[in-house]
């Protein structure tokens, strides 16, 4: 093998540590989406509508989302029609 630069390494040194990096921040990456669509799944499907629905109304107001971990943010996109509660039918979509 020859030599690849003054510090000593070798070329196929060089692309092995290349490629092998390469391979690491692959599979973290994958590892890491799948980690958090894991985690905002469970989150959901650990929650049951009936029992965030304390008033009975048949939907789920903000702050009763909230206390089953749904952020504002995420109420928000779920709201689909925008009336400022969420139905059976709009927390089941996510």
């Amino acid at each position: 093998m020859t030599k690849d630069n003054k510090d000593g390494d070798t070329k196929f040194t060089h692309f092995f540590d290349s490629t092998l990096k390469d391979y690491i921040m692959n599979r973290l990456n994958k590892t890491l989406a799948l980690i958090a669509l894991a985690s905002s799944s469970a989150a959901f499907a650990a929650v049951d509508f009936d029992e965030l629905d304390i008033d009975g109304s048949g939907a789920l107001s903000q702050q009763e989302a909230s206390m089953g971990g749904i952020t504002s943010a995420t109420f928000a996109e779920l709201d689909t029609d925008g009336n400022g509660e969420l139905s059976k039918q709009e927390f089941d979509n996510a």
